[in-house]
């Protein structure tokens, strides 16, 4: 680093907590090397800036930061509200390989979560560009706060590309869909409980227990935690492998997809795109007596036949 920065960083406290913020948008990430690669720039990091490396990683997975929805229910939220509860030290460190990792956001709200770091007694390091940013040191470097705009624009710019041609392509696939019948045939674009035989999707394993949801839901009168609680009760998973929850069974019933229901990102809707699993008038019943149940939480305590509330 130049003169100017070893004087700027005079001003982060001496040994200062450093924490490791790691974010991938994709699964292929996740599994990749993404976060490995992240992992391993940390601790050298620390290292040259004299930080001490908290052992607790901050982590978002599949959440954009273009979207920002990374801050708004992610981990980065989740450790700017442990830091105003009084669990992160002030003066702590929030270290990220790239600017990226932090934001996509357009520069104006990206500098509306720098001015919430700073008040909150953070700063940001950040690996590529071998600097930790303060308010002190954004304000005192002419440098530095240009060379953050650069950055800014850039990542922003970048995600706002990819947005526009990830439209593009859903439209060019609506467009051939419309026109000639041809599906876009990937998992990646289809329900978890659907599996892909002899050219289109089908009912995989898990569509039994989809069905299980509302039959009951409609035909027992169940709750969604009593649907949960019968599922985990029969050991069934849902479709990622993971236990049932009420907002899991909340989140199937209304789900369109288990009528056929293809919704394509810029509003058009296919019907009979997937195959029907429960039929739209059992889902229809469904969605009613859910929305009974939120009016009148009395309905939601069930009994099994036997009078035991489940």
């Amino acid at each position: 680093m130049d003169g100017a920065n070893r004087t700027i960083d005079k001003l982060i406290p001496e040994r200062s907590v450093a924490f490791s913020y790691q974010r991938v948008s994709t699964p292929d990430q996740v599994q990749g090397v993404g976060l490995k690669r992240q992992e391993n720039l940390f601790e050298p990091f620390c290292e040259r800036h004299g930080l001490i490396p908290n052992k607790d990683r901050v982590i978002d997975q599949g959440l954009s930061a273009y979207h920002g929805l990374h801050h708004k229910k992610g981990s980065l939220g989740m450790f700017l509200q442990a830091r105003r509860d009084g669990l992160v030290p002030a003066g702590a460190v929030l270290v990220v390989e790239e600017w990226d990792r932090f934001s996509r956001r357009k520069a104006s709200v990206s500098e509306r979560m720098l001015h919430e770091m700073w008040e909150l007694d953070l700063a940001l390091g950040v690996v590529s560009q071998d600097v930790i940013i303060t308010e002190q040191s954004y304000n005192a470097n002419i440098g530095q706060s240009v060379l953050l705009k650069v950055l800014q624009n850039e990542a922003n710019e970048d995600s706002a590309k990819k947005s526009r041609r990830i439209k593009a392509v859903w439209r060019e696939r609506w467009e051939r869909y419309r026109e000639t019948g041809e599906k876009f045939l990937s998992m990646s674009d289809a329900p978890k409980w659907l599996v892909i035989e002899n050219g289109d999707f089908t009912p995989g394993p898990g569509a039994d227990v989809i069905k299980l949801i509302f039959d009951l839901t409609v035909d027992q009168g169940l709750s969604g935690v009593g649907v949960a609680r019968e599922l985990n009760k029969r050991d069934l998973k849902t479709p990622s492998g993971a236990v049932w929850t009420n907002a899991k069974v909340s989140k199937v019933i209304k789900n369109d997809q288990v009528t056929g229901r293809k919704a394509w990102p810029d509003g058009h809707f296919s019907e009979g795109y997937y195959p029907v699993i429960v039929k739209p008038e059992k889902v229809k019943k469904a969605r009613e007596l859910a929305e009974r149940r939120k009016a009148n939480p009395a309905l939601g305590r069930t009994t099994t036949a036997k009078g035991g509330q489940l």
